[in-house]
């Protein structure tokens, strides 16, 4: 069996030109409505927390799952084909890179006050600490692939963290449908990029099921994500059909 298999897709290939440019099309509208308001408000900072830690641990889990194909890329496949087979990887790091650039514009424009300050300096704490924890942790796995027995020990951790990203993708989203529920209003939060994301997202999961080395860990995530995105753009239809006024709760809330 050769250790460096070569089977050209034009339909893996054309899906995932289609989803790179399609994670751009979708985070823009975002990147620009936060942009333009210069506000946090309508986004629950544990969206943010848990979405970083979500996007780290599944972009872990796919360089892990794909390092064969990375390891064929310096040895015996031409450029074209390695592109090809290292889709996954590419499409996780857009979608990481997108996710981080809107995790930093919201994060300095959440106002300042001495409750808000506190949870900032704990999550910035514990946003770094899992990034080197994923890190490290990652390196070492990979650096220890010529030991016996390590392979399953890399898809064993690869596992873990898909796991993670799945837990945190659906806790991610839980704060942030309570937070919207609680004030009827989506605030910087982009209804279009989430009306592009959601469907994306499935898309987004076939892709990398077709990628070499990968497996349910590495799209669960993105599943269980286009399930709830899509319930946050029901909300959204929900309160434009039945408009309410907001209570003076509801306006405290979207000043915290």
């Amino acid at each position: 069996m050769e250790s460096c298999p070569q089977n050209p897709s034009a339909t893996k290939v054309s899906l995932g030109v289609f989803i790179c440019l399609g994670l751009v099309a979708a985070w823009a509208p975002q990147i620009s409505a936060v942009l333009k308001s210069k506000s946090s408000q309508g986004i629950s900072i544990w969206y943010l927390l848990l979405g970083y830690m979500g996007s780290l641990a599944t972009i872990a889990n796919v360089i892990l799952l794909q390092s064969d194909a990375v390891a064929c890329c310096f040895t015996e496949w031409p450029l074209g084909y390695c592109l090809q087979d290292t889709l996954g990887i590419t499409q996780t790091f857009i979608q990481t890179t997108f996710f981080l650039t809107f995790v930093t514009l919201v994060y300095s424009c959440i106002p300042d006050s001495a409750r808000v300050m506190a949870i900032r300096l704990a999550m910035t704490k514990l946003a770094f600490g899992f990034l080197i924890f994923v890190s490290v942790s990652t390196l070492l796995v990979l650096k220890a692939m010529d030991v016996e027995g390590s392979q399953e020990v890399l898809e064993g951790w690869a596992g873990f963290l898909g796991v993670v990203a799945a837990v945190t993708g659906v806790f991610q989203f839980v704060p942030q449908v309570i937070h919207t529920i609680m004030t009827r209003d989506f605030g910087s939060l982009s209804v279009v990029s989430l009306g592009m994301m959601a469907p994306g997202s499935f898309v987004f999961a076939i892709s990398l099921a077709m990628q070499p080395g990968t497996n349910w860990t590495s799209w669960i995530s993105f599943a269980v994500c286009g399930v709830l995105q899509a319930f946050l753009i029901l909300l959204w239809i929900y309160f434009h059909a039945f408009p309410e006024h907001k209570t003076e709760e509801q306006e405290e809330l979207l000043q915290e």
